[in-house]
């Protein structure tokens, strides 16, 4: 049994492995991919809801619209992506960052944050395939999911840094830090903001 996501050449392995034969590559893939029990994970990946995937999307773009419409306040492109990766879904940002640019129901309230719009696209619009129950379901968990990542994210920024949490100079992804100048910098310049 897998701890996490696999290709689907592995479970073609696994088939030769295990019943002496393989099924066709293009019959696996569609078989795969209409099971609802298998969660996608990037091209050619799947795995299952343990792994902490979400079931029903099929594309990168909606596994980023259903973590923002779970997580219910915005998110910048960098904590997205590490989000997703430590879910277990496989892709490159830059994919990440032209799908969220197009897709009209994200909006961008400030410069690579992103959320959904949910005045847009209410919990049915995500098109997940689920019931009402199922769709709470996952996206309570998706949230929980999506805290324990960002939380992992800060504890591996501190750690780089060097910076324990309840340091004064580490908040939220900016310094606070005074300038050789003696003036108070928080990541904007003092004679910008006054």
């Amino acid at each position: 049994m897998a701890d996490g996501p696999i290709s689907l050449y592995d479970i073609r392995r696994t088939f030769q492995r295990e019943f002496g034969w393989t099924p066709g590559e293009i019959s696996l893939n569609a078989t795969v991919a209409q099971d609802q029990r298998c969660c996608w994970a990037g091209r050619g990946i799947y795995g299952l809801w343990r792994h902490g995937l979400i079931p029903g999307p099929r594309r990168l773009l909606d596994v980023a619209r259903t973590v923002l419409y779970a997580s219910g306040s915005p998110l910048s492109q960098d904590e997205l992506t590490f989000t997703l990766r430590h879910l277990g879904y496989r892709f490159h940002p830059a994919s990440l960052h032209q799908m969220l640019a197009r897709e009209p129901a994200i909006i961008e309230p400030r410069w690579h944050c992103y959320e959904v719009d949910k005045g847009e696209t209410p919990g049915r619009g995500l098109g997940l395939g689920l019931t009402s129950a199922a769709f709470e379901a996952v996206t309570q968990c998706t949230l929980l999911r999506t805290r324990a990542a960002l939380k992992e994210r800060d504890r591996r920024l501190e750690a780089d840094r060097g910076l324990a949490s309840e340091d004064p100079v580490y908040t939220q992804g900016r310094l606070d830090t005074v300038s050789p100048y003696g003036e108070s910098s928080t990541g904007l310049n003092s004679r910008q903001t006054g």
